[in-house]
């Protein structure tokens, strides 16, 4: 780890891994570390020229407004901007919790489960969690109603249009949910991956 200190300048110009930083000293002298990854960072206490405020420990390149090479962290920081735009494009591949355009819906979704795939496109569905307490697992796309709640859950069975007790539909499971397991139920919104082949445009299913 190599350590560089510059001090006795009003305005300096410090370039580290082809990164430019131009900062005046405030009170303290400048450090400039080098770690062993080549990602420099910059502890001081800087001012910035055209917007004059303090602004303690900094990274050189950590939120660049534009053309970040690398994900940006704010560990446990909060983020708060007037929007957000979404590259529509987009080529990730989502992980629980993680928000994207959804271009073939048109929406900005989040990934709810990537064991059995659940991702919510905003505006267009909505979901309920449950919890499935009949012994067996329940299908991905089975039509379920509600038959009991554990804690504050409710728990879900089978829905049968010929029983008065269970036709009373809640939706319809969006995922394989196995038995004594929560998973999530769309009662308003598009279920994926049906096959309807075999109905016509408009058919009651």
């Amino acid at each position: 780890m190599n350590n560089v200190v510059i001090s006795d300048e009003d305005y300096v110009a410090v370039q580290v891994s082809d990164t430019v930083v131009n900062v005046s000293i405030a009170e303290n002298p400048i450090t400039v570390t080098v770690n062993d990854d080549s990602t420099p960072q910059l502890h001081a206490h800087l001012v910035d020229l055209d917007n004059p405020h303090e602004v303690t420990t900094t990274q050189i390149g950590a939120v660049p407004y534009t053309g970040a090479l690398q994900d940006v962290d704010l560990g446990t920081n909060s983020l708060t901007t007037e929007s957000v735009l979404f590259n529509t494009a987009p080529t990730v591949t989502p992980t629980v919790g993680q928000m994207y355009w959804d271009d073939a819906d048109k929406t900005v979704a989040v990934t709810l489960d990537t064991v059995h795939p659940v991702n919510l496109q905003f505006g267009q569905e909505q979901h309920v969690r449950c919890v499935n307490k009949t012994g067996t697992t329940i299908a991905d796309g089975s039509v379920v109603y509600i038959n009991a709640a554990q804690g504050n859950r409710p728990t879900i069975a089978l829905a049968d249009a010929s029983d008065v007790s269970k036709c009373q539909v809640i939706g319809i499971a969006t995922q394989s949910i196995d038995d004594n397991a929560e998973g999530y139920v769309t009662t308003t919104g598009i279920v994926n991956n049906f096959n309807t082949s075999t109905y016509t445009d408009g058919a009651n299913l």
